[in-house]
């Protein structure tokens, strides 16, 4: 045990010991004392080069907040010149050293902005030859074997994300191309329908083949071909002159990446490496992707590639390679033509990841750093992937072989967006649990703004009450931890409210600037650290397995039914709280020799393509272990090595069962072994649970929903764990009722009596204890609001929200009423809806703070007194309505303070105490 986590221990040792006489520490002192790694983390984002006592400042108060660990970065609005430049490594110095002085982790943040290769257009400046070449292509119909073409109208991906985006990715703010060159011009005979599997049925006409080019488009003609032939596919690459992002798929460009982008920082601190930095953390690594007038085929955007791509991939068969390239690029269905589709995706991928990804890695552990960081993703904010980044075809970014990327990785990570629940954490620790590692590294940021709000106006209005929600799903679907995406140096200015080059407006929220952070984020933040140490030694229960459909991706593209099966899958299964992972091909084997041993089913998702017969033999050996196989969608068509499709042991089902009767309809405990038994409804429970390295049981309840959760837990002799004190409390009623919002930890031996008990026969005829009627009072009227630094009040209806009477104001205000006593005795407020954390007085005593539901405060009956007994309730609410006010990006103000009125309810008074 470290110096610094013995004192945290005797720190909370001391507070065990003014505790109940059965209260004692967690057993477990990691979960006590959580490490940085478990802890919260954050983006930076600098919008200025920063001095000392700023970076000193802020550093400092991320520690105080709970952060422990954060990575720079430059954002936007950061003068791109001034990137890696002397002064801004110095700034990164001051950074580091202080981070150390307080036992934080810094992670390596690789470029400017974000997408990982360009180093801030360094990379390319002087290396002109080293900027991003696409691959274009066009169908040019040929009469007596001649025809003309063209590449016109070349759109950049970046184009919606504003002005500001496209002078980030380009020179002028504009692509322009040079370098054309001719890469491929294959025809086809006029007569031919069915598509050419092998070459001889494909004519190269590249020598009869002539481009004309100026800087944005290119005229293609074909003369002196065989008259017969009736159909021309021409590809044709170039290299952007004013790209700020290197090739990908050169070596020489990646070399130079990493030369102009980690070499100053190694200089900088690199004394630092392996102590307080740790890790390097690349984002979205890829070239800009493209779209233009002639774009037809099986490929939805520009092909990232060098000019040795296409001889390269000769490799896979000279006999097939044209073949190969027209199955690629044109429009088919055919098995054979799709199987040498496969092929090339899978080439491609493996060729961008070894000769990207594998520099970055390597170079990390040459200098003793980890390795982490994500790719582009399909599926933020939602269960389904191909539902973002629609217009990018991205098997031109590794293949979207997540679990390929990984093998390239010490730290898996994945990113998220906005307060959903998503496929995101479940997918990053499937995927590490696949290389042997559990948990990931999750980047959260708010961009959806609320109904009529302006798209990437982001979510100033973010409370800590969502914010912690979000993390505890994300936990419990895999998260090790958050990084926030970010942490702001400055909150921009109201000038003007333009997306990204304000910083106001560059995914919002900055979380220091919300005014419930100062007071309330330390102990979100102990939460998720506890909660994240908690679950990090359980072993995997996952009964269901999903299958990932990488090959059927490469045949078919990354929308379609394959990607609507798993995603209607995936949400279902994480609707019925059956516990899931995903699997990948390379895993079947291993599943079948008992890898997962909780396993019961496995899903195949409008599978269409497999590697081989391989996989074939894989499923009948699970169906055989007892895994019972389920598909829906399309049935299996294509061997990715051409072999002979055979029938899969599969129970194909018309749909994807709803979440009510999945857990039936698969033969699974909706809750898995988790030991504990709902009474009733349990919309919204969510459990997480399996079996520590000391071989005890543990469970993590969390009421997600709207509405009380009641049930019971079957372990014998349990043990609450507390995340918000690191204590530990036996627990002598197993009969539980969850409040929304309400998150619980227990831990019990899985050797005691109850501990294996039939969870489908427990009673579920559970009573919750409610006061009586007569106890409770709703305090609805005569409610006065004052604001921070204002001594004056104005009425306020406390079920509306104070933005009725102040819908610009942001910050915290307080509630101010009173109410009578005929007796004292003890009570308890509860606030039933807030938006924004609370702080309650009684009688100008200070009872506690509640950051997030439920919004419980038990009030002693000493400080009640009979009579007139005064209300003070603080609410800190989110910085929206100041921010957004005037901008037009929100069509009226956004809650903020009470939405309900307080309840109170009054405990029977004890003997001895007094009467009016």
């Amino acid at each position: 045990m470290s110096a610094e986590r013995a004192a945290d221990v005797a720190s909370t040792t001391d507070a065990a010991n003014t505790a109940d006489a059965d209260t004692v520490l967690a057993t477990d002192a990691a979960f006590v004392t959580p490490d940085a790694w478990h802890s919260p983390a954050t983006y930076w984002f600098w919008h200025h080069l920063p001095d000392e006592e700023q970076v000193r400042t802020q550093v400092r108060q991320m520690h105080a907040a709970g952060i422990k660990s954060f990575q720079v970065q430059a954002r936007l609005s950061f003068p791109m010149h001034e990137y890696l430049e002397p002064a801004y490594l110095t700034a990164c110095r001051w950074a580091v050293e202080e981070a150390a002085a307080l036992g934080m982790i810094v992670g390596f943040y690789d470029d400017y902005n974000w997408q990982t290769g360009q180093a801030g257009g360094r990379a390319v400046a002087g290396h002109d030859h080293l900027r991003e070449r696409h691959l274009f292509w066009t169908r040019i119909e040929l009469s007596q074997g001649a025809g003309t073409g063209e590449i016109s109208g070349i759109v950049s991906g970046t184009e919606g994300l504003g002005p500001a985006a496209m002078a980030w990715h380009y020179d002028g703010g504009v692509p322009l191309w040079t370098d054309w060159r001719i890469e491929r011009a294959l025809a086809v005979d006029g007569t031919e329908t069915a598509a050419p599997t092998n070459s001889a049925d494909v004519v190269d006409i590249t020598a009869a083949t002539r481009i004309e080019a100026t800087d944005t488009e290119a005229a293609l003609s074909i003369t002196g071909t065989d008259p017969a032939l009736g159909s021309a596919l021409v590809l044709v690459s170039a290299r952007s002159s004013t790209s700020h992002l290197v090739n990908p798929l050169d070596p020489e460009a990646v070399d130079r990446f990493i030369e102009a982008g980690y070499e100053p920082f190694r200089e900088a601190v690199g004394d630092h490496f392996g102590s307080t930095v740790r890790y390097v953390f690349f984002d979205q690594p890829h070239a800009v992707y493209y779209d233009w007038a002639q774009r037809s085929g099986g490929v939805g955007s520009s092909v990232p590639v060098h000019t040795t791509t296409l001889d390269l991939a000769r490799a896979l068969g000279e006999d097939t390679h044209a073949a190969m390239i027209w199955a690629v690029f044109t429009e088919t269905e055919d098995p054979a033509a799709l199987a040498l589709r496969a092929r090339f995706w899978q080439f491609y991928a493996e060729l961008s990841m070894e000769g990207f990804l594998g520099k970055l890695r390597d170079w990390s552990h040459r200098y003793g750093l980890l390795q982490s960081g994500h790719e582009v993703l399909t599926h933020i904010g939602t269960f389904t992937p191909g539902t973002e980044f629609g217009d990018w075809d991205l098997r031109a970014n590794f293949g979207l072989d997540h679990f390929g990327v990984d093998a390239y990785r010490d730290l898996t990570a994945v990113d998220a967006q906005d307060g959903v629940a998503q496929l995101s954490p479940r997918l990053g620790d499937s995927i590490a649990r696949a290389t042997g590692r559990t948990g990931t590294i999750v980047e959260q940021y708010f961009l959806t703004p609320p109904e009529g709000g302006t798209p990437w106006s982001g979510h100033w209005g973010l409370t800590l009450d969502e914010l912690r929600s979000t993390t505890i799903r994300h936990h419990l679907a895999g998260m090790r931890q958050m990084v926030f995406h970010g942490f702001y140096q400055t909150h921009g200015h109201g000038n003007d409210h333009e997306s990204m080059a304000n910083p106001r407006f560059d995914f919002p929220p900055g979380i220091n600037f919300e005014p419930w952070f100062a007071d309330f984020h330390a102990a979100y933040a102990t939460e998720s650290a506890r909660l994240s140490e908690f679950l990090e030694p359980l072993s995997d229960e996952a009964s269901a397995l999903l299958f990932w459909p990488l090959r059927t991706i490469w045949t078919h593209g990354q929308s379609g039914d394959h990607f609507d099966q798993f995603g209607a899958w995936a949400k279902a299964l994480d609707t019925a709280g059956i516990p899931w992972r995903v699997v990948d091909e390379r895993a079947l084997s291993d599943i079948a020799g008992g890898s997962i041993p909780t396993a019961r089913v496995l899903i195949l998702p409008g599978v269409r393509t497999l590697a081989s017969a391989a996989s074939i033999a894989a499923l009948e050996a699970i169906d055989a272990a007892g895994i019972h196989v389920f598909s829906t969608g399309f049935g299996l068509e294509t061997l990715q090595d051409g072999g002979e499709v055979r029938t899969i042991p599969t129970t194909q089902l018309d749909a994807v069962p709803d979440a009510a009767n999945l857990a039936s309809r698969l033969g699974v405990s909706r809750s898995g072994n988790s030991g504990f038994v709902p009474a009733g409804s349990s919309a919204g429970l969510r459990i997480r649970s399996g079996v520590d390295t000391s071989g005890r049981i543990r469970v993590a309840l969390f009421n997600d929903g709207v509405k009380p959760i009641e049930g019971s837990l079957l372990g014998a002799n349990t043990v609450e764990w507390e995340p918000a004190t690191g204590l530990a409390a036996p627990l002598h009623d197993a009969h539980l009722t969850l409040a929304p919002g309400e998150l619980r930890l227990f831990v019990w031996d899985s050797s005691g009596p109850g501990a294996d008990a039939d969870t489908e026969s427990a009673s579920a005829d559970l009573a919750t204890v409610r006061p009586e009627a007569a106890n409770l009072r709703v305090l609805a009227g005569d409610w006065a609001l004052t604001t921070a630094g204002s001594g004056s009040s104005v009425p306020v209806d406390v079920t509306a929200g104070w933005q009725t009477v102040l819908p610009e104001y942001s910050g915290a205000a307080t509630y101010r009423t009173t109410f009578e006593l005929a007796e004292v005795s003890g009570a308890i407020l509860e606030l039933p809806a807030v938006s924004g954390s609370a702080r309650l007085t009684i009688n100008d005593t200070l009872i506690g703070e509640r950051g997030w539901r439920p919004y419980r405060f038990e009030i002693p009956a000493e400080l009640l007194r009979m009579g007139t007994n005064e209300v003070a309730i603080t609410v800190f609410g989110s910085a929206a309505n100041e921010f957004y006010a005037g901008t037009g990006l929100r069509p009226e103000p956004e809650l903020n303070g009470l939405l309900a009125a307080p309840t109170l309810f009054l405990t029977p008074p004890t003997e001895g105490s007094h009467h009016a």
